[in-house]
């Protein structure tokens, strides 16, 4: 789990440190925030590999790096 931040997730994505991707998707639109993903500084493909729908209407996505083998 990562809770330190936008620019330490994009030093670790890009370095290959992270085998899966989770995102907690919640119905709420803020309007403000730090972009998760704009301090990389190459796309990061990423290959959907699980789905949760939650009571609540969270959704959890579960991704691996494209270039990971499947399995």
């Amino acid at each position: 789990m990562l809770g330190a931040g936008a620019d330490l997730f994009a030093t670790l994505a890009e370095a290959g440190l992270i085998d899966d991707f989770l995102f907690l998707i919640s119905p709420t639109a803020l309007g403000q925030g730090k972009a998760l993903f704009g301090s990389l500084s190459a796309p990061l493909r990423l290959r959907p590999v699980g789905t949760r729908v939650f009571s609540t209407g969270n959704t959890l996505l579960t991704f691996v790096r494209e270039d990971e083998p499947l399995g």
